[in-house]
């Protein structure tokens, strides 16, 4: 196909002089050169999010049901009162960027059926962490409070710490 090109274009030009060369550049337009891509700015990490798994009435025995681990809510349900200091805490928290709150039925929903770390079924508060703050922290702040089930931090191996913590 290039060859035929290249004679077309010397007859155009003996035949016609410059002008056949204008024609054949007309017929046979060099390759548009495409820009560059822009960069993708890089995707941001995902927000740290601390779970705030509360005792319930499924979760209240000595033991977490189907588990080994003791139950630190000691017979109990967390009460409205703990639930409610438990929010405004994490609201007045500099480090913690919002907070809301999932019934069991929306907890198991977010955690795709299941409760993480084989869980029961719990009532939560999720917090989403401000940029640049250590989900240990607040682990530390909240741990071992009343009605409190559980503190995890689910996006990193700062989960286990949380557990461990709680204990």
């Amino acid at each position: 196909m290039i060859a035929v090109g290249v004679v077309v274009a010397l007859l155009a030009v003996a035949v016609t002089g410059l002008g056949g060369f204008v024609l054949y550049k007309t017929a046979f337009p060099a390759p548009k050169k495409h820009p560059a891509k822009a960069a993708q700015p890089a995707s941001k990490p995902a927000t740290p999010k601390i779970t705030f798994l509360l005792c319930t009435p499924g979760n209240s025995g000595m033991m977490l049901p189907g588990t080994a681990i003791p139950s630190p809510c000691h017979r109990k349900a967390a009460t409205q009162a703990e639930k409610d200091q438990l929010r405004q805490d994490l609201q007045e928290t500099p480090a913690v960027a919002s907070v809301f709150y999932l019934t069991q039925p929306q907890a198991l929903h977010e955690f795709g059926g299941h409760m993480p770390n084989r869980l029961p079924p719990s009532d939560a508060f999720i917090a989403s962490l401000a940029a640049n703050t250590d989900p240990d922290t607040i682990c530390s702040r909240f741990s071992g409070r009343p009605g409190i089930m559980r503190i995890l931090e689910l996006q990193s191996v700062t989960a286990e710490h949380c557990a461990t913590l709680h204990n």
